[in-house]
C-alpha cells in the first residue's frame, strides 16, 4: 500500500484519529508522518521509547502483542470495543468500564511476572529496520518476505475478528493475499524472496515472534504451519 499523502512511498504508519466523535484512519510512510505531522510523529516516538504501557516490553508498538490480545479479550467479555464512542450517561457508563479493563490488565501484568511479557526488541520507529536486521540474520528471506507475512497476519486476524488465528489460518491468508496481489506471478515472486513452502511462512512468523514484534501463546508451535498446502498448486502459473 502506498503512502495516502506522498503516492510514492510505503505506507508504513497507520495513524488513527478521533474528532467530534467520528474516527478516520490514515496510512502513511514515516517520512510524510514525520513532516507533515510533527507534532503527532514526536508523540509516537516517545510512546514507542517508553515502550508497552501496560508490561514495558520495548516492542515497536506502544501496546505489546500479548497484552493487545488480552485487553481485546477482556474489552470483548464486556462488549466494548476500540470503535465504541459514546456520551452523555452512556459515555459515564463506558469510562466506568473503560477503567475496570485497565485494572484488570494492572493485574493481569503483575500475575504473569517479568519473564512472562512480550520479548524486548529495541529497533527504531521505521518497521523497516527490523525487517532488514531479520534478513541479514536468515539470508534466505528478502525483507518483502517478512512484510508480506505480517500482512498476511493481519489479514488474518482480520477475518478472525481479533480472535487468535492458527498457522492454517495465516497460510491460507497468506495465499489469497498473494493471489490477489500477484495473481499468476505470485509463484515467481514468493519464490524470489525465498518463500517456497507454508513451512517457509511459520519461520518467518516465529522470527517476527523472536524479534517481539509479534505475541505467542503456549499451544503455538512452528510445527502448525508443515506442509499444509503445495505451493506450485497454490499459485499456478497458467
Amino acid at each position: 500500500m502506498l503512502c495516502e499523502r506522498c503516492n510514492k512511498r510505503e505506507a508504513n504508519v497507520g495513524w488513527t484519529s478521533i474528532t467530534e466523535g467520528k474516527t478516520s484512519q490514515r496510512n502513511l510512510c514515516q517520512q510524510c508522518f514525520q513532516t507533515h505531522y510533527p507534532k503527532e510523529f514526536a508523540l509516537a516516538q516517545a510512546r514507542l521509547e517508553a515502550g508497552c504501557r501496560y508490561c514495558g516490553a520495548k516492542c515497536g508498538a506502544s501496546i505489546c502483542q500479548p497484552c493487545l490480545t488480552e485487553m481485546k479479550r477482556v474489552m470483548k467479555s464486556k462488549g466494548i470495543s476500540f470503535t465504541d464512542i459514546t456520551s452523555g450517561e452512556q459515555g459515564k457508563e463506558y469510562a466506568l468500564t473503560w477503567l475496570e479493563v485497565m485494572a484488570h490488565m494492572k493485574k493481569w501484568v503483575s500475575e504473569r511476572g517479568p519473564n512472562k511479557t512480550a520479548k524486548t526488541a529495541a529497533y527504531p520507529f521505521s518497521p523497516d529496520s527490523i525487517f532488514e536486521q531479520l534478513a541479514l540474520a536468515d539470508s534466505r528471506f528478502k525483507t518483502e518476505a517478512y512484510r508480506f507475512v505480517l500482512r498476511a497476519l493481519g489479514k488474518a486476524a482480520a477475518h478472525s475478528g481479533g480472535e487468535h488465528v492458527s498457522g492454517q489460518d495465516v497460510a491460507l491468508a497468506f495465499r489469497s493475499l498473494a493471489l490477489e496481489e500477484f495473481g499468476k506471478n505470485a509463484l515467481s515472486t514468493l519464490s524470489s524472496w525465498g518463500v517456497c513452502t507454508t513451512g517457509d511462512i511459520g519461520t518467518i512468523v516465529y522470527h517476527l515472534i523472536e524479534a517481539g514484534r509479534l505475541g505467542e501463546r503456549p499451544e503455538d508451535k512452528i510445527e502448525d504451519f508443515h506442509a499444509l498446502y503445495d505451493f506450485a498448486s497454490a499459485f499456478p502459473t497458467e
